[in-house]
C-alpha cells in the first residue's frame, strides 16, 4: 500500500471533496449546484474538486458551466488522497452505495467526511465518532455550514 501524504498547504478557502464516479446515483449534480450556491453566501471561499469520471461528466460540466474557480474537475485519479488540501472535507451526497470506498480512505487518512443519510453512511456514523456528520440531501449544503 503506497503511503499517503497530504498536501498541508495553509488556505483560508474550505476545500470540499468529491471522489468517485460521476453517476445519477453518486448525486454529483445536486453537490455542484449546492456547493456554487454556497459560494455566493460564504464568508470565506469555497472550492469543490471533484475527481472521478462516467457517464454524468458532460452535464457536470454544464452545470460547472462559468464557476471553474469554484468546482474544479480533475478526472479520474487513483490517488486522490495525494491531491487533497490539508482543509479539506469529503463530501459524499450519495443516493445509493455499497462499500464507499472513497470515504473510508479518507476517515483512515484523517479526512473529516461529510455523508448522505443513506444505510452504509449511517453504518459508518455509528461506528466512527469523529469526523464524521450525515446531512440531509433535500437541503442546500449552506445550511449545513
Amino acid at each position: 500500500v503506497p503511503a499517503i501524504t497530504l498536501n498541508r498547504k495553509a488556505s483560508s478557502t474550505l476545500n470540499l471533496v468529491f471522489a468517485g464516479r460521476l453517476i445519477a446515483r453518486k448525486n454529483i449534480l445536486f453537490l455542484i449546484d449546492s456547493v456554487i450556491e454556497l459560494s455566493k453566501q460564504q464568508a470565506i471561499p469555497v472550492v469543490l474538486h471533484v475527481f472521478g469520471d462516467g457517464e454524468q461528466m458532460p452535464e457536470a460540466k454544464q452545470h460547472v458551466g462559468e464557476h471553474t474557480n469554484i468546482i474544479k474537475l480533475h478526472g479520474f485519479t487513483t490517488d486522490f488522497l495525494n491531491k487533497v488540501l490539508s482543509n479539506a472535507i469529503l463530501v459524499n451526497p450519495a443516493l445509493a452505495e455499497g462499500m464507499p470506498m472513497a470515504v473510508l480512505e479518507a476517515i483512515a487518512a484523517g479526512i473529516p467526511v461529510l455523508l448522505s443519510p443513506i444505510a452504509p453512511h449511517q453504518e459508518i456514523k455509528a461506528n466512527i465518532h469523529s469526523g464524521v456528520e450525515i446531512f440531509e440531501c433535500n437541503f442546500v449544503l449552506h445550511k449545513m455550514f
